[in-house]
């Protein structure tokens, strides 16, 4: 059983919170408290796994509450939720428990993205949307170049940076009867990478590499799916983390799903607890 607190002056918010908290998918003890229950005295420990923790603009207010509900609960993980999407002073030299921020106003699936990535042992820091940069792209006129991860290739394999014919992204063929031809099928998932890698400022094949990693590939995989060399898929995996100025695939796949994409799943937050979990796996 997972302990979580909700620590939120305002009665409705607070019973909303709690309410959301139910219709997650996973075993949850739920607490809802005000900002006086923080500074009773004496102070005493409860076991928390996760606090949510309403804070307000002002730093030194912030810094107040973060310390008393380090003091008194000495919780697990803290995730703050804050007035605006974007906290308007320094996280920096905050407990080692805090695993990240979200605007309390968010979307309740954009919400509950947020609380299952933490859970999961992940942080959501949701960066600014970053200015377009243009990066080079791999040079695909010549064949990549040999690295150390390429070594096992066979060598005389001709590699292509183009969809495999049984690329996870595309849907399956229309079933006879049905009056939609495969190419219609195709197109229809075109149409959402197209849609989709715009949104998040990607190239398409950064957008598919995404969603192979959301789906926990690692990048030998991924080199598979795609038909292209490791190489390549770690050079799309490099592009796009910059683009969605993160450094890891729990960040990258909550930073696509907070910014409205799908990657190809009906349920977003299965996308953070594919990816948590293969983290999970290779740590």
């Amino acid at each position: 059983m997972v302990n979580v607190t909700v620590v939120e002056p305002n009665a409705l918010a607070r019973m909303g919170l709690l309410t959301l908290l139910k219709t997650l998918d996973c075993a949850l003890a739920t607490t809802g408290i005000d900002y006086s229950q923080l500074f009773q005295d004496p102070p005493r420990r409860a076991h928390v796994d996760l606090m949510l923790l309403s804070v307000p603009d002002a730093y030194d207010r912030m810094i107040e509450l973060v310390a008393a509900a380090q003091q008194r609960y000495a919780p697990r993980r803290l995730l703050l939720l804050s007035e605006t999407p974007t906290l308007p002073y320094s996280l920096i030299n905050l407990p080692h428990a805090l695993s990240g921020y979200i605007s309390k106003h968010a979307s309740q699936e954009v919400l509950k993205t947020s609380i299952m990535l933490v859970l999961a042992g992940g942080n959501c820091f949701p960066p600014p949307d970053p200015p377009p940069v243009n990066h080079p792209q791999p040079d695909h006129d010549e064949p990549p170049k040999r690295r150390w991860y390429d070594r096992h290739s066979p060598p005389n394999t001709i590699l292509h940076d183009t969809p495999a014919p049984d690329n996870l992204l595309h849907l399956p063929p229309a079933r006879p009867g049905s009056g939609a031809a495969g190419g219609e099928h195709r197109t229809i998932a075109q149409e959402l990478i197209s849609r989709e890698a715009g949104l998040l400022h990607l190239t398409p094949r950064q957008y598919e590499v995404l969603v192979l990693l959301a789906k926990g590939y690692p990048l030998k995989k991924i080199s598979r799916e795609l038909n292209i060399s490791v190489a390549t898929a770690k050079t799309h995996t490099e592009a796009l983390y910059q683009r969605l100025a993160v450094n890891s695939r729990n960040a990258a796949v909550y930073a696509a799903v907070s910014r409205g994409a799908t990657l190809g799943w009906h349920d977003p937050a299965s996308a953070v607890r594919s990816a948590s979990a293969q983290n999970d796996t290779s740590a």
